[in-house]
């Protein structure tokens, strides 16, 4: 079992016991922890086995796909695909269903430089909508996290998410409008186990469903990072909020023994 604690938290504030479950929590959401080393791992450290299920109980609760922001500045790790922040325009990248509606780089809002690709519909419509798309190379028999920071912008209905064209092993990040407008940039990612033989994916950025003209959504930062190259962006907040709740529920645990 690999714990690299000085890559989840280097600042070395936060007591062992948070980066254990800070660690863990990871390890889960990459399927590379089997419950025997977890329980081994803990075992060498001589924990206590109500800690032991406690910890198993809350890395369970805290592993999650999407983080809002605000991000601690410079935070995380990815590998963008070509022009994957769109400052170079819209190079790479291409709009095969114009008819409906077309992605476009844009100042509008941006995660990191100056722009992102802004969704523009052309028609109010229900059902298939438009997309960008953009074709990478990649190595077959690898585990991949595709990942991107997106925005609601106005968007109050419909759809706006990155799939890979409907291949068998497709998976897509994204979110959905709302009444309640999402203010900040939301990071979304998910794991793709890229099947042996594979050497390219078409990736789609697509908006669909209820959608209205005059609605607009932002995507930055589209990545696809190896596996053990990549890091969440990380929120002060979030961290501080789980402490407090760890604490209570420590104190609450052992209370009631």
């Amino acid at each position: 079992l690999l714990l690299n604690l000085d890559k989840l938290n280097t600042s070395g504030k936060y007591p062992l016991i948070f980066n254990h479950v800070n660690a863990l929590s990871w390890l889960l959401l990459k399927n590379i922890v089997e419950l025997h080393s977890f329980f081994s791992y803990f075992e060498r450290k001589d924990m206590p086995n109500k800690i032991l299920l406690l910890l198993f109980v809350l890395c369970l609760i805290v592993t999650s796909e999407t983080i809002v922001g605000p991000f601690n500045p410079s935070s995380g790790s990815w590998n963008a695909i070509y022009n994957g922040g769109f400052e170079n325009s819209f190079n790479g990248w291409g709009n095969p269903t114009a008819s409906r509606g077309i992605f476009s780089a844009s100042t509008d809002y941006a995660y990191i430089g100056s722009y992102a690709a802004k969704s523009i519909a052309n028609e109010s419509f229900n059902g298939p909508g438009y997309c960008a798309t953009q074709t990478i190379s990649v190595t077959g028999g690898q585990q991949y996290i595709l990942s991107a920071f997106f925005h609601q912008g106005s968007l109050t209905t419909g759809q706006l998410y990155i799939d890979m064209n409907d291949v068998p092993f497709d998976t897509h990040i994204g979110i959905s409008g709302s009444s309640t407008l999402q203010t900040q940039w939301q990071f979304v990612w998910t794991i793709v186990n890229v099947p042996v033989g594979v050497s390219s994916i078409t990736f789609r950025m697509v908006r669909d469903g209820l959608v209205y003209t005059g609605e607009y959504g932002y995507i930055d930062e589209v990545a696809f990072t190896p596996n053990a190259l990549f890091t969440a962006p990380s929120v002060p907040e979030a961290s501080t909020l789980f402490m407090l709740l760890f604490s209570l529920t420590i104190g609450i645990f052992f209370k009631k023994k």
